[in-house]
């Protein structure tokens, strides 16, 4: 995973593993700095236990849709995305998809709502597809 850290006036990148044991260490850092709200992506499986962590240690944990914050310039890195996803984050430029205490609903229910809506969009380009097939056929 990759993490912005805002120290000190400036954001340091830093990369780390999923492990429990670094992400409560990335807990105690960030309360070092005085941080108390998180924002990130929900990519893969890996966030789940980062969030949890995060959670369960006090802080506000945000996740965001990746596609609202797509739009940086520069070349795509893990590390452009971190920083950008901050920026966005520390100046309320951003809104939360999910968010602890959201109506009661619960990281498995998000997820689960993130692939309905995905296995929709992927039905709707392949119904595209062979619509447009069966045209060119005729």
């Amino acid at each position: 995973m990759v993490v912005a850290l805002p120290i000190k006036g400036y954001i340091e990148v830093v990369c780390l593993n999923v492990l429990p044991r670094t992400c409560l260490s990335l807990a105690s850092l960030l309360k070092k700095h005085g941080v108390d709200t998180v924002a990130m992506e929900s990519t893969g499986v890996y966030w789940v236990s980062l969030f949890e962590i995060l959670q369960d240690q006090g802080f506000e944990v945000c996740l965001v849709n990746a596609r609202h914050v797509k739009n940086v310039t520069d070349a795509k890195s893990d590390e452009s995305d971190a920083v950008w996803i901050q920026k966005l984050h520390s100046l309320r430029a951003i809104e939360c998809e999910f968010s602890a205490g959201q109506s009661g609903q619960s990281i498995k229910e998000h997820d689960k709502a993130q692939k309905k809506a995905l296995f929709r969009t992927c039905s709707t380009y392949l119904n595209r597809m062979q619509k447009a097939l069966r045209t060119d056929e005729h």
